[in-house]
Formats: C-alpha cells, structure tokens, sequence
C-alpha cells in the first residue's frame, strides 16, 4: 500500500504490487 501511495494513491493495490514484483 505504502507502494501505492507513492504512485500517487489512485492506482489499485493489485497494480502496485505488480509494479513491485517488476521492481
């Protein structure tokens, strides 16, 4: 979620968990 928040909050928590397996 923290993830998320820095994205900027309005992408889903699915997407940033994604992004940090990507990362």
């Amino acid at each position: 979620q923290l993830d998320n928040n820095q994205f900027g909050g309005t992408i889903p928590v699915s997407y940033g968990n994604m992004s940090k397996l990507l990362k």
